[in-house]
């Protein structure tokens, strides 16, 4: 079980947002079970679902029973989340020169089952070469259960130009994203692989470690610098290659969320928010169960922020 976080409290079912918010889906407009097709961006700038693949639906499954956001140091209530069980099962939103500028890309996940091979799960892409995704990488010895941010440019600079949470032996304990291992998880002692070829092939096909994860994806469009978060600690950064000096192009695209991949293992997607800037870890979405109404802040800033049960 996670630890209980307190916050200070400003509850509210529609908070004000700050302009530097292009795009939030809350995805807290639905009825438990029924399918999502009309996902609403709290944004000013309308956002909101303009299609789906598979069959999304909404569920009672959240990382926490509020959100709290350090921006506005305001608290909402949080009831529903997206569940991608069937394959392919996302939303997508619509598209904006909004989006154009250098952002942060944060959400929730959760999964519970074993991710064929690569996945993504949150993704951004043009008519051309120019995306960028986030994704989990289950294709090798070297780099099972981690998750990844891609990058692609129409020059061909960057193609398949990854971001990632160092793989294999690299990999510390708690960062062994969804795992599989022979022995059920027991919260204490991370799983052991030993000397194993791949890890995805030790253990019976299904996840030991089903907690809520936070991910976050950074863009400088000036420096070019794209850095991957996991749970509030930075878990790598790149810049991007620009031989011509033509400088990133945006994909003319609208974002997708949720499950993009084969595979009917249960997954859960919540609090999509797409800021125009850079955001630092201690500015990202925090899910808690009980705020305190109190003018203490318990929360802490730093490399990392400690907002889940440390093993």
């Amino acid at each position: 079980m996670n630890k209980i976080i307190f916050l200070p409290l400003t509850l509210a079912l529609s908070a004000s947002l700050p302009a530097g918010t292009t795009a939030y889906w809350r995805l807290e407009e639905g009825v438990v079970g029924n399918d999502i097709d009309a996902a609403l961006d709290s944004s000013v700038n309308g956002l909101n679902q303009n299609g789906k693949g598979g069959s999304p639906t909404y569920s009672s499954n959240v990382p926490g029973a509020f959100i709290y956001d350090p921006v506005t140091s305001s608290t909402v209530a949080n009831t529903l989340s997206m569940s991608s069980l069937a394959p392919n099962s996302r939303i997508h939103t619509a598209n904006s020169d909004a989006l154009n500028t250098s952002f942060t890309f944060e959400m929730f996940i959760q999964i519970k089952g074993e991710p064929q091979a690569y996945h993504n799960y949150a993704n951004r892409i043009g008519a051309n070469a120019d995306k960028w995704q986030i994704d989990f990488d289950h294709g090798a010895k070297g780099s099972f259960g981690r998750p990844r941010v891609r990058m692609d440019t129409p020059e061909g600079d960057n193609t398949n130009y990854t971001t990632a949470q160092a793989g294999w032996n690299n990999l510390p304990s708690d960062r062994r994203i969804w795992v599989d291992s022979a022995e059920p998880y027991d919260g204490a002692s991370p799983p052991v692989y030993g000397d194993a070829a791949d890890w995805s092939a030790v253990g019976d096909g299904t996840n030991d470690n089903l907690a809520w994860r936070h991910l976050a994806m950074t863009f400088n469009q000036d420096s070019q610098e794209v850095s991957l978060y996991l749970d509030y600690e930075l878990a790598a950064t790149r810049t991007l290659v620009d031989t011509d000096g033509s400088g990133y192009v945006h994909p003319d695209a609208g974002i997708r969320f949720g499950k993009s991949g084969g595979g009917e293992y249960e997954m859960y997607v919540d609090e999509g928010r797409y800021s125009d800037n850079v955001l630092t870890p201690n500015q990202f979405l925090v899910a808690v169960n009980v705020p305190e109404p109190s003018t203490t802040a318990l929360w802490f800033l730093g490399g990392a922020l400690l907002l889940r049960r440390r093993r």
